[in-house]
This record gives C-alpha cells, sequence and structure tokens, in this order.
C-alpha cells in the first residue's frame, strides 16, 4: 500500500524537483515499507537521516549513527537513539554488536573513500543479527543521463566527478558493474537489486519536460532493470 508524503528537505538529495521526490516514493513503497515495517524489529540508519524517512517505517527502535542533512524532529520519540560517533567506529561498537535487524545505509556509499567503503561492507555482518538485513542505495553512474553526458562531451566517462558531484560531496561514483564487488566484501546473501527510475537527462530537465509523466520513467525503469537506473542498490541477508 502507498502512502502519502510529506516532504520536508535532504534526504536521497534536495525535494526541490519532481524527479528526487518521485525516486524516493518508489524507495518508500518498493524496499522500506516491504522491508521496514514491523514494529518488532531494531533498525539502525547510518550517516543519513529525514524525518520523512521516520515517518514511513515502523521499528521497535531506531537509531541514528553520524546523521546528516539536518535535524531530527521526533526527539520525543524515547525509542530513538542518536550516536554521534562515525559509521565506521559503531562496526566495531559494543552496543552495536549483532543487535540490528535492518540496516540502512542510502546515498551514502559515493560520500566515502573507497579504503573506508571496503572496511565498513566487511564489518557490516558484525552488527546485524542473524538474517539481518542491510539496504544500501547509490546514484548510478552509468544512468542514462550521465551516459549521454559522455557522449556529449560533459564527461569523459560515466564515473567521472564532475563540479555537482564535488558540490555535494562525491568521492567516487559507482555502477551497476561494481555490486558483485560489493556483494563480496559483504559476504551476505542478495535478495534484491534496487533499480528506481530510466532517467536519459538531469533532475531540472526531467521535471521541465517530463514532470507529468514521471511514472513512465519508472515503469521503463523497471522493465529494464537496475543496470541503467537512476538510482541502484539492493537489499543483502546475512
Amino acid at each position: 500500500m502507498k502512502k502519502k508524503i510529506s516532504y520536508n528537505k535532504g534526504y536521497m538529495g534536495s525535494y526541490s524537483t519532481k524527479t528526487n521526490q518521485r525516486i524516493f516514493e518508489e524507495f518508500i513503497n518498493t524496499i522500506l515499507l516491504k522491508y521496514c515495517s514491523d514494529s518488532n524489529k531494531i533498525i539502525c540508519s547510518l550517516g543519513s537521516y529525514d524525518d520523512v524517512l521516520v515517518d514511513q517505517i515502523k521499528f521497535k527502535e531506531l537509531y541514528l549513527v553520524d546523521i546528516k542533512f539536518g535535524t531530527c524532529h521526533h526527539k520525543s520519540n524515547t525509542n530513538i537513539h542518536y550516536f554521534e560517533d562515525t559509521v565506521k567506529n559503531i562496526m566495531t561498537h559494543e552496543d552495536f554488536q549483532n543487535r540490528m535487524d535492518v540496516v540502512l545505509m542510502t546515498t551514502i556509499v559515493e560520500h566515502l573513500d573507497e579504503k573506508l567503503l571496503n572496511y565498513i561492507f566487511t564489518h557490516m555482518k558484525n552488527i546485524l543479527t542473524n538474517n539481518g538485513l542491510f539496504i544500501f542505495t547509490v546514484p548510478n553512474a552509468c544512468s542514462m543521463n550521465r551516459l549521454v553526458g559522455v557522449q556529449l562531451g560533459m564527461l569523459k566517462y560515466p564515473t567521472e566527478l564532475d563540479k555537482g558531484d564535488k558540490l555535494v560531496g562525491h568521492k567516487k561514483m559507482y555502477c551497476y558493474r561494481d555490486m558483485p564487488y560489493f556483494l563480496r566484501w559483504l559476504r551476505m546473501k542478495k535478495i534484491e537489486d534496487i533499480g528506481i527510475m530510466f532517467k536519459p537527462l538531469s533532475n531540472s530537465q526531467m521535471d521541465k519536460y517530463f514532470g507529468e509523466n514521471l511514472e513512465t520513467f519508472i515503469q521503463i525503469g523497471r522493465d529494464l532493470g537496475p543496470k541503467v537506473c537512476s538510482y541502484i542498490g539492493g537489499v543483502y541477508q546475512n
């Protein structure tokens, strides 16, 4: 069942475009509502947080680690816990060992250098329960809009960091072909791939030319699969 979402700002990019809003809605409706709807589970969000996300999920306890994108407005909820420590450090923190039923890491991977990402992924098993789930998303460097950018000479190659990437703190861009490497680091079972929206243009251009027809591009993304989608990732089980 789809939920109506009231947007503020900050999660998975800015909500200033209809395109980002629709991408986020698809993530909620196809992933979060499937795996984060059990009020008996302990959930942890690594590096990212937004009130919108908390409004959509159910949990027994929610741990927020090194949160970005502003202050949480659910402070009165005693089942939400805040850790200012780094994502790296909680991988060996005694309060997290084998406790988390679901760990979320959405649009954070691209902000980490590869050595740190490798450390976090190879230690992710430490904080999950048996059969616990790890869910992550990352913008796709081989999304069609970036491939078009290469052909037009705007990028030398799909994973090149452009001015926009650097402005928002991206350290490295990844493609679907990187998913098997992540899986080897994680040493988990893949439950499903994530691929959201076929996006041939930038967000602002998508709004301008296709703002009333974004469902078409959501459906094309479903049909073609994650290799060419704008956002990719996966759901993995310990």
